[in-house]
């Protein structure tokens, strides 16, 4: 029953502050953090459905991990350590 509580508040705080989300430097606004506990096939699933909501990451198949060659990815096969 406190997590609902927590949440009414934190809608409450952040409709107070809408302007400042909007016209502060990002520094000067205060840190969020999300956590939860769950299996990890649902925290996955979770973290898919928040990233879409929120806009964040790549999303689709074609979405690469790590960085190109081309903007500095090192050019080391994965798996292979780095010989002198």
């Amino acid at each position: 029953d406190g997590g609902e509580e927590g949440g009414g508040e934190a809608l409450e705080f952040l409709s107070q502050r809408v302007d400042d989300f909007l016209t502060e430097p990002i520094h000067r606004l205060p840190m969020y953090t999300v956590t939860w506990l769950r299996p990890r096939p649902e925290a996955k699933a979770l973290a898919k459905q928040l990233a879409a909501l929120l806009a964040t990451g790549q999303s689709g198949s074609t979405a690469k991990k790590g960085r190109v060659k081309s903007l500095g990815g090192p050019n080391i096969k994965p798996g292979k350590s780095r010989r002198h």
